[in-house]
């Protein structure tokens, strides 16, 4: 088993995992309304994760690494990027990462409806860590890495629960 990247757009989390382990977990800022990360894939009860951007079978994986970075389009520093898609969209450094991900979630009360805030805070479509996450993370990952995006699944989260394995918890192997 190789290394994975889980970022659950729920909770504004994101997890790596190499074999049976989970070597980080770190609260992430993904897209806003106007820009979403995108969902390939979905958790659904009993069936574990289904692809399913119309009909086609998506799997994300790192297919550029990029540190210093920095994005002509949107004028903004993306250090420490990992590429996941052809169009720019990428993991990297962000700023004030865990305040905005604790108002994007809905004040951490209403944790997964998104809360007055979550549509229009966020990035435009790629998935910003803190400067020492997104370093850690850049360093452990490699061209290849699986990403999956889940969206609005409190079933896949609360299925993990204190599941040694992402086998365990119903995430097939990629």
């Amino acid at each position: 088993m190789g290394k994975r990247i889980l970022i659950n757009l729920w909770r504004q989390v994101l997890i790596a995992f190499e074999g049976n382990g989970t070597i980080y977990t770190f609260d992430c800022v993904s897209g806003d309304a106007r820009h979403p990360t995108e969902e390939v894939e979905e958790f659904v009860p009993g069936k574990g994760i289904v692809k399913h951007i119309s009909g086609n079978v998506v799997k994300h994986k790192v297919i550029r690494k990029q540190h210093p970075c920095h994005s002509t389009k949107y004028n903004a520093q993306m250090n420490y990027a990992l590429f996941f898609t052809n169009d720019g969209k990428a993991i990297h450094q962000g700023e004030v990462v865990e305040p905005l991900s604790y108002l994007k979630t809905g004040f951490g009360l209403l944790a997964g409806v998104g809360g007055a805030l979550g549509p229009i805070i966020g990035s435009h479509g790629c998935v910003r860590l803190s400067k020492d996450n997104a370093e850690k993370l850049y360093t452990w990952a490699s061209i290849g890495t699986s990403v999956i995006i889940v969206g609005h699944a409190n079933e896949f989260w609360n299925s993990l629960g204190d599941k040694a394995t992402l086998e365990d918890a119903g995430v097939p192997h990629l």
